[in-house]
Formats: structure tokens, sequence, C-alpha cells
């Protein structure tokens, strides 16, 4: 048999008990989430061809493992001051 919370959804009844409280926490919930995916779209909107694709690269695994990289000459991941603040300001 179905566990006694979805016993209503599993018997199709539209009379089922609601908590009211916790149906407008679910509403306010989801309100919220829409209006942050339309601010995440207006800014996509505005943002530059360039700096999407240096998002997306910079949201791959390991992409900013270099900063955490011991420097090494014979790797060449010896950074001086100059080189090092351009390669953080990308």
């Amino acid at each position: 048999m179905a566990n006694l919370k979805f016993e209503h959804i599993y018997n199709q009844d539209s009379a089922a008990p609601m908590n009211i409280e916790q149906l407008r926490s679910s509403k306010r919930i989801i309100v919220n989430a829409n209006k942050e995916l339309k601010n995440v779209k207006q800014l996509l909107k505005k943002t530059s061809p360039e700096q999407l694709r240096a998002n997306d690269l910079v949201k791959m695994k390991g992409a900013l493992s270099w900063l955490t990289t011991m420097p090494s000459k014979s790797e060449n991941f010896n950074l001086n001051k100059r080189e090092f603040y351009d390669a953080i300001s990308f």
C-alpha cells in the first residue's frame, strides 16, 4: 500500500486535506526561483560572447587548478608578478 503521506495522491482523492502554510511556502519558493531565473536570463542577454565563453571555461572541472599548482621552472609554471596578474585578469 502507498505511504500515508502519498495515499491521497495514490488514490486520486480530490478532497485531500491541504496544509495551507506549506502550500504558500512552496508557492513563494517557486515565485522566487522564477524571478531569479528571469534575472539570470536578462544578465546573459547583456553579456558579450567573449565573456560567455570565459564563464564556460571557468566552470569546467579543473579550470582553476593552475592557481594551486606549485611553481616549476621545468614545466614553465613559474610566473612573474606581471604574468600572474595578466593571467588572473582574464
